[in-house]
């Protein structure tokens, strides 16, 4: 597939999330003057790559774009403010809404579309109280818990259906970060 952008093919592409409807996929992708930059490919016949109009001429680096569960709205982490912001953007037309003032990043929608949850700066996880009938409008924001989560890109929690519950893949600072090679594996699985 010929990409309507240059790509560095020895660098990132990343896909991050389906659309509810399983028709597209959010990628991030690097460009060879190094931003990252979110993308949907269409996975229907035309298997079109294209930017959502509202992030087509960012020059920051942005990422995670992740589907609402009705697949209306795209919510990433940007760094058009000099440091990662949560944002939320219509799938079809219209201007996004920044929803983090204070540096935020790994996005999840709730499964009732009421709730977008990210991580903090400060690695606290926070719920955003939402509203995504017509428009997205933030009605509050709260924290929520402390999480002791790796340091690594990507999504390390999950939360459950009725947003009550959460799993966190934390670090575990009491046991030894070793690791073991096993080298000459095929001898060993002939015996």
């Amino acid at each position: 597939m010929q990409l309507p952008i240059e790509v560095d093919s020895n660098r990132g592409r990343t896909s991050i999330d389906w659309s509810p409807d399983g028709k597209c996929l959010s990628l991030d992708l690097e460009t060879k003057d190094g931003v990252w930059s979110k993308w949907i490919l269409s996975l229907t016949s035309d298997r079109k790559l294209f930017q959502l109009p509202a992030n087509s001429h960012v020059t920051a680096s942005e990422y995670d774009g992740r589907f609402s569960p009705d697949g209306r709205w795209l919510a990433y982490s940007s760094y058009e403010t000099g440091r990662p912001e949560v944002y939320v953007v219509p799938f079809a037309a219209g201007a996004k809404t920044q929803v983090s003032t204070t540096g935020g990043w790994n996005t999840m929608f709730s499964r009732n579309n009421n709730e977008l949850f990210y991580v903090t700066m400060g690695n606290r996880l926070m719920a955003v109280h939402t509203v995504t009938q017509s428009s997205f409008r933030v009605l509050s924001i709260e924290p929520l818990f402390q999480p002791d989560l790796p340091n690594f890109a990507g999504i390390s929690y999950d939360v459950s259906p009725d947003a009550k519950q959460f799993v966190v893949q934390t670090t575990d600072h009491t046991k030894s970060t070793s690791i073991t090679l096993l080298t000459n594996w095929p001898t060993e699985l002939k015996k």
